[in-house]
């Protein structure tokens, strides 16, 4: 309703319409309209300013979900509950929790195996001692590590 009153306000009155005479001349005459139209403009921008901040401050009580989540796990101690790892494995999606865990397993079992192949291959200088190590056995040692290297 207040926009009607500033938009009356840009239409010439029947009066300003054409200037009276050498009192008033067209560049009188644009130039209060182009003041009208600032002035409106200011109002409007100084309404809009006022709502978005009003909007905020009435939108900043309410936490939003996450902060929901975060608030009650800070609230508990001691060990973490099996329903908060459901409550984020959910959260991510089961496709995507079961893709990391096999992941993180796959890493770990490569890890693990490569730390005893090299245990082993470590030995191998004992029972080869002041002996040609086998090309063959040394491509392989280097095969293994090398893979489970990637698979890490």
């Amino acid at each position: 309703e207040g926009q009607d009153a500033e938009d009356f306000e840009l239409i010439p009155d029947g009066d300003d319409a054409q200037p009276d005479g050498a009192s008033e001349d067209t560049v009188s005459l644009t130039l209060r309209r182009e003041n009208s139209i600032r002035r409106s403009q200011r109002n409007g921008s100084v309404r809009l300013r006022r709502n978005i901040s009003i909007k905020k401050s009435a939108n900043a009580d309410e936490p939003q979900k996450g902060q929901k989540l975060i608030e009650k796990e800070t609230m508990e101690t001691g060990q973490v509950k099996l329903a908060v790892f459901l409550q984020h494995l959910r959260a991510m999606g089961w496709g995507y929790s079961a893709m990391v865990f096999l992941i993180y397993f796959i890493q770990t079992a490569a890890f693990i195996g490569q730390n005893l192949w090299l245990s082993d291959w470590t030995s191998d200088s004992v029972e080869y001692y002041n002996m040609t190590y086998p090309s063959w056995k040394r491509d392989t040692r280097v095969g293994v590590f090398g893979a489970l290297g990637v698979a890490q």
